[in-house]
C-alpha cells in the first residue's frame, strides 16, 4: 500500500468508492445521512456502546473448521467474520468524503498492534480485506502481524486520508473492558470502529467484549443489532 496521502479521487479509485445513490435508500436514511453531519444541529455523530459477545459456538467452529490453516488464531477468525457480516451490509462501507457519501467495494482492513518494543505501536494495513478467503487473510494476517512486532522499524503511521476510510477492527487481549470511550475524529467520514477485549469465561460459556464506535449518520442501534446477529451466525456456521 502507498505511503503517501492520497487525493479524494485517489481514494474513490483506489478502493472501489461509487456515489451513494439518495433514490435507492429509505426516507429515514436520506434524513440521517444529511441531518447528522451538519454541524448546525449536531456537534458529534458518534454513538458508542461496548457489548459482551457469546462466542463459544464460534470458538467451537474455529476449532472444528479454521483452526488448522497456517497462521490462524481465534482474533483472526472474528476479525474476518466481521469483515465477511459487513458484505451482506453495505452501510458499514459508506463514507462521507467532502459532504458527499460513497460506498466501497475494496476498502483495507487497518488495525494498530502493540509491539512491546520502545515504538510502542505499529500499524497493520490488509488490502481489499472483504474479499479475502480464510486462507490468503491469515497469510496477510500473520505476516503483517509478524513484522510489526519485530522491533526491526522504526512507527510509521499510514494517511491520514486512508486512516479514516479503512475498516478499523482492533484488539486489547489484556483488558476485559465493560466500557471503553475513543477520541472522535475532526472529520467525520462515518467509518465506524470495532475493539475486541479480553476473552472470558463464566457459567455460560466463552464471552468476549466488543466495543462499537458507530456514526448516527448512516449507522444506528438497529442497524448494529441485525449486523452482530449476523455476525454471531456467521461465526458459528460451518465451513
Amino acid at each position: 500500500m502507498n505511503k503517501k496521502s492520497m487525493t479524494k479521487a485517489e481514494i474513490i479509485e483506489a478502493f472501489g468508492g461509487t456515489r451513494v445513490d439518495p433514490s435507492k435508500l429509505t426516507r429515514y436514511e436520506n434524513w440521517a445521512m444529511g441531518l447528522f453531519h451538519d454541524k448546525r444541529y449536531v456537534a458529534d455523530p458518534n454513538l458508542e456502546m461496548t457489548l459482551q459477545l457469546n462466542i463459544t459456538e464460534a470458538s467451537k467452529r474455529y476449532e472444528e473448521s479454521y483452526a488448522r490453516v497456517p497462521g490462524a488464531s481465534l482474533t483472526a477468525y472474528l476479525k474476518w467474520t466481521l469483515l465477511r457480516t459487513m458484505v451482506k451490509h453495505p452501510c458499514f462501507s459508506y463514507r462521507d468524503l467532502d459532504g458527499q457519501w460513497y460506498g466501497f467495494d475494496r476498502l483495507p482492513l487497518f488495525f494498530p498492534v502493540a509491539t512491546g518494543t520502545k515504538e510502542r505501536f505499529q500499524e497493520v494495513l490488509i488490502e481489499d480485506a472483504c474479499s479475502l478467503d480464510w486462507e490468503t487473510f491469515c497469510a496477510k494476517y500473520r505476516e503483517r502481524v509478524d513484522k510489526a512486532v519485530s522491533g526491526g522499524a522504526s512507527y510509521e503511521p499510514i494517511p491520514y486520508e486512508t486512516w479514516n476510510v479503512a475498516h478499523f477492527i482492533g484488539n486489547l487481549p489484556d483488558l476485559q473492558f465493560t466500557a471503553l470511550h475513543l477520541h472522535s475524529p475532526s472529520v467525520q467520514a462515518g467509518r465506524p470502529v470495532f475493539y475486541f477485549g479480553k476473552r472470558y469465561r463464566n457459567a455460560e460459556g466463552l464471552f468476549v467484549p466488543l466495543y462499537v464506535l458507530f456514526d448516527h449518520s448512516n449507522l444506528d442501534p438497529v442497524v448494529i443489532n441485525l449486523f452482530l446477529k449476523d455476525f454471531e451466525q456467521n461465526a458459528a456456521e460451518r465451513s
